[in-house]
This record gives structure tokens, sequence and C-alpha cells, in this order.
């Protein structure tokens, strides 16, 4: 088997309440997936916006991933960010709740940077 050779799971939950940590194994690294764009209101987007947006995350972002918007502006892009969070080794109910709080924080400083934004999961 290769090393390069995996696949990657995403957990599907009915509510961010749900409790992960004894799914998770302990030395996971803490992960969330946003899905960021420009606003569809807005002037056409530049290169530089979705920089700003990705930025204003302040999180280590791990994968970017660029697809086709499904709004009615040709070019429009829709970008997922995969980033990932250090919990020294440990996943306790507390490290779980903080990085939520980050992660939300996050998402709060893009939409603050005109960027629309929605946090697709958290584990």
């Amino acid at each position: 088997m290769h090393a390069a050779n995996y696949t990657r799971f995403y957990i599907a939950a009915h509510s961010r309440d749900m409790d992960l940590t004894s799914v998770l194994t302990k030395k996971c690294q803490m992960k969330a997936l946003f899905r960021i764009s420009t606003p569809s209101q807005g002037p056409q987007q530049t290169p530089n916006e979705i920089v700003r947006y990705i930025k204003s995350l302040d999180l280590r972002a791990a994968r970017i991933d660029r697809r086709p918007s499904l709004n009615s502006n040709p070019f429009d892009s829709v970008y997922f960010v995969e980033v990932h969070g250090c919990s020294g080794g440990q996943r306790t109910d507390e490290i779980l709740k903080s990085w939520h709080v980050e992660v939300e924080k996050a998402a709060k400083r893009v939409k603050c940077e005109g960027g629309e934004v929605d946090v697709i999961g958290i584990w």
C-alpha cells in the first residue's frame, strides 16, 4: 500500500452539537471546512478578494478547492477552504468547544471583510 493512497471521509450530522469525541482519535488535528464566495449582488470579483477573505480567517489553510458558482454570474467561483487547528494531542470537550468558537469567529471575520461564508463542518 502506498502512503499517498488514502481516502478522505467527512462526518455528516444533524447538528453541530453532536458529540464527536468518541469518534475522533486523540492525536487527530481539529479541522473545519468553509465555503467562501464574493457577494452575489456585488461587482465582479477580483482575485485579491478571495485572498483577503482567506487571510481574514487567520487559521492554517490546509486545502483550497475552487468550483464554479451556481449563481447566474458567469465566471464567479466558490472556494472550499479546509483549515486545521492543533490541540496538542488532547481532544477534550473544552478544546473542541474552543475550536468551535474559533471557527465561528473566523467566519465572522470573513463577513466583516465583505465575503459570503458558510461553515460546512467542524471536526
